[in-house]
């Protein structure tokens, strides 16, 4: 009788398994990990706007000649990435009519220091509530995207 030492084919396809089982759980944790570390880096970019933004409302808050930073947001200049925002619920008409909502130009990022982030990405500062939203969103691990910085905290 023949002595076979070799593996069969039953075992070779049992390892195979066993490393695509492996290899679809790694791939998935970097993928969840890569998304976490997206919205920490979002979220960070978003609390120093945030802190900038809060010293400018209080000045103004307190002497009304102080002007807000950024470009008004009306009714009348609503851009595509805003009306998304509308559409996904993230802002209302009427929030945008009745506070005080502010798109950020390159030159307002640059004035606080973050000329790494660039005005393309979109930021918009809701001064009435403190609120501010990224306009492009990030995506977290249950596929819900995310605009606003108190949704991302």
């Amino acid at each position: 009788m023949k002595d076979n030492k070799g593996i069969t084919l039953v075992i070779l396809v049992v390892i195979v398994l066993i490393i695509a089982a492996i290899s679809f759980v790694s791939i998935s944790f970097v993928f969840s990990m890569n998304n976490n570390i997206r919205i920490k880096e979002v979220s960070t970019n978003l609390l120093f706007i945030r802190a900038k933004v809060q010293t400018i409302s209080e000045k103004h808050n307190f002497d009304s000649n102080e002007n807000l930073v950024g470009e008004k947001i009306s009714s009348d200049n609503i851009t595509e990435d805003i009306n998304n925002l509308i559409s996904n619920g993230v802002l209302t008409l009427d929030t945008i009519n009745n506070d005080e909502v502010y798109l950020l130009k390159q030159e307002n990022l640059n004035e606080f220091g973050l000329d790494r982030l660039k005005e393309e990405d979109g930021y918009l500062v809701d001064y009435t509530n403190n609120e501010i939203i990224y306009l492009k969103g990030v995506q977290n691990s249950e596929k819900v995207v995310l605009y606003k910085l108190s949704d991302m905290l």
